[in-house]
């Protein structure tokens, strides 16, 4: 048996300008399984890795953006056991694939084609894609949030284990407002990618209201971040 290649194995869908799609890596780890799920986790499907292993190998892409923020692998499920969201499906064209081993690279073509059962035009897909990739985008800045709100809240629980109910008040209000411009935006997300289609009107409506709500949240967190710790904001 041939040894594994002694570096990273990476593999990367570009479009054509040459900007990542999606990344995938030999060290990528596999998520934690999460906790409290109503089945037993072995239903799940075994979490796709990309090996360093010589041989043949089968790869599958989901023909789905990325969350840039990291390299990880998209799941159904967070740590918390909550749904993750994956990226927004890409359009129809031409991509690249780029597979690099021990400093090699290995580039071809990859054309992606439209499902010849959808009477979408393109315009229609080019429409979705745009509403798909800003409920995502907002999706992303709504999750970190409450990670940022969830870790001043141990800091300063630590610190001060009897907050001051207005302080205490004022973080619930923002967590609360951010979970629910994250509900909202998780809804339109999937109903955006529900079919080939253009946005039905009701959709957007509930985009643009997550949307303010999350905003008016961000505001009112980084207001309380800059009175609460200064010099944290």
């Amino acid at each position: 048996m041939r040894d594994p290649a002694p570096g990273e194995v990476a593999l990367e869908i570009l479009d054509l300008h040459g900007k990542i799609v999606h990344r995938f890596s030999s060290r990528d780890q596999a998520p934690n399984a999460p906790a409290n799920l109503p089945i037993a986790p072995r239903w799940f499907p075994k979490p796709q890795l990309l090996t360093g292993q010589a041989g043949m190998h089968r790869f599958v892409w989901d023909l789905r953006y990325a969350d840039m923020r990291d390299n990880t692998q998209d799941h159904e499920f967070n740590d918390e056991g909550g749904p993750r969201w994956r990226g927004p499906l890409v359009l129809p064209g031409t991509y690249k694939i780029k597979l690099t081993v021990n400093g090699r690279e290995l580039v071809q073509a990859l054309e992606v084609v439209m499902d010849p059962r959808s009477r979408a035009t393109p315009a229609d897909l080019a429409q979705q894609f745009r509403w798909a990739q800003r409920a995502f985008e907002d999706l992303i800045r709504a999750t970190d949030a409450l990670a940022e709100v969830d870790s001043l809240k141990k800091h300063l629980g630590d610190m001060q284990p009897q907050l001051e109910e207005k302080q205490k008040a004022s973080l619930d209000a923002v967590s609360e407002g951010l979970h629910s411009a994250r509900t909202g935006l998780t809804a339109a997300l999937n109903a955006l990618e529900s079919a080939d289609r253009t946005p039905p009107s009701q959709v957007i409506a509930l985009y643009l209201e997550s949307a303010k709500t999350l905003k008016s949240k961000l505001s009112d967190w980084e207001a309380l971040k800059r009175a609460t710790v200064p010099g944290r904001a």
